[in-house]
């Protein structure tokens, strides 16, 4: 007498290919290159007001895609990106996103993603960096046979290890704005880390980050870092750059930013205005 015991595996299988860059100027585009870069009208500069953009990721039937925010900012509430299923306007969003808070990364359900952006007649923001890739997701059943015309009590621990070529590597990361990137090995269990450029400061995501496996996807422990110009701060150093607030595009309206620079006793400050 035999029983059979299944157990339900799927695998992601990326597409690999480099990542093309689109500089999305145009509020209506479908994207249907294996990888990509999506970015908000004129970012990172601020988009403009009452836009209605729809942009549709076409990978093919089988394979799902994967999406990772690198930079977002709209004005909240009133401004959002929202990610949905299958190219279909009316189906329920697998997330609207507003502010400024890096969303977490997401993977669709069907071959087609619908991406939506709205923002209002007034406030505006720097828009948003989105990089996409195409993956084929595979499922398949392990069948574990045992005998048991035995009269025992026994419990059954299966560890099941899966490898398969072109799943055990994460995207490129890219390199944060304003920032550097140290490393280049994404295979899982490789890390790299990231350093704001001087007058930059990170304002989000970590700068240390791993390629793990997680729900049976290959993704990295956490989101780059965002790297921005700080509203003030005290100085210590022995010198520096002070920048304003969203250098090197426009500060934003209502701003009360106080640097303090500090020097050691005995020594004077000099100040240079570079531009």
């Amino acid at each position: 007498m035999f029983k059979k015991n299944e157990f339900p595996m799927c695998v992601p299988f990326l597409v690999s290919s480099p990542i093309l860059l689109f500089s999305t100027v145009s509020c209506f585009f479908n994207f249907t290159t294996p990888s990509g870069i999506i970015l908000s009208p004129n970012y990172p500069d601020e988009y403009g007001n009452n836009m209605n953009c729809v942009w549709l990721i076409i990978s093919e039937p089988g394979s799902r895609i994967h999406l990772i925010f690198n930079d977002f900012d709209v004005e909240p509430q009133f401004d959002y990106v929202a990610v949905k299923d299958e190219g279909i306007a009316e189906l329920p969003a697998l997330g609207t996103f507003s502010g400024n808070e890096v969303p977490s990364q997401i993977a669709s359900n069907s071959h087609i993603v619908r991406l939506e952006f709205q923002s209002d007649h007034s406030t505006t923001g720097r828009g948003f960096n989105i990089t996409y890739t195409m993956f084929f997701y595979f499922s398949f059943t392990l069948v574990n046979v045992f005998d048991l015309s035995f009269n025992l009590k026994y419990m059954v621990d299966t560890f099941i290890s899966v490898t398969a070529f072109g799943q055990n590597e994460c995207h490129d990361p890219g390199i944060p704005i304003n920032g550097r990137r140290f490393g280049d090995r994404f295979l899982l269990g490789s890390s790299v880390s990231f350093h704001c450029d001087e007058g930059f400061i990170k304002t989000q995501g970590s700068e240390f980050i791993t390629c793990i496996l997680q729900d049976g996807n290959v993704v990295w422990s956490s989101t780059v870092p965002r790297c921005e110009a700080p509203c003030g701060g005290h100085l210590t150093a022995s010198s520096g750059l002070i920048l304003p607030p969203g250098w090197p595009g426009y500060y934003k309206d209502s701003l009360n930013c106080e640097w303090v620079i500090e020097a050691r006793t005995g020594h004077s400050v000099k100040i240079t205005f570079e531009r």
